[in-house]
């Protein structure tokens, strides 16, 4: 796709309330010529507003990840320990 096609859905995409982020994986661009293509768009309080709300979902989502993997490297090492005592017992 040329250069001005992939730009004007990038904006449109932003115009609509699209993070950079998501702009840059549709489109297989970097978030930085994302950024520049769309850096005159003013979105809305609403807008605005979508974007936190789902920063903060990602965050709390990569939170219960983390967790899950602590708890999972957690009884792997109990359960080695487990059968480490079971052997020299």
């Amino acid at each position: 796709m040329a250069k001005s096609k992939l730009k004007l859905e990038a904006r449109e995409l932003r115009e609509k309330g699209e993070s950079i982020i998501i702009i840059s994986k549709k489109l297989g661009i970097s978030k930085s010529t994302v950024s520049k293509w769309c850096r005159d768009i003013v979105l809305s309080e609403e807008q605005i507003l979508k974007l936190l709300n789902n920063k903060s979902l990602g965050l709390k989502k990569a939170q219960l990840k983390g967790a899950l993997v602590q708890k999972t490297r957690r009884l792997a090492r109990i359960e080695e320990y487990v059968l480490e005592g079971c052997k020299k017992f």
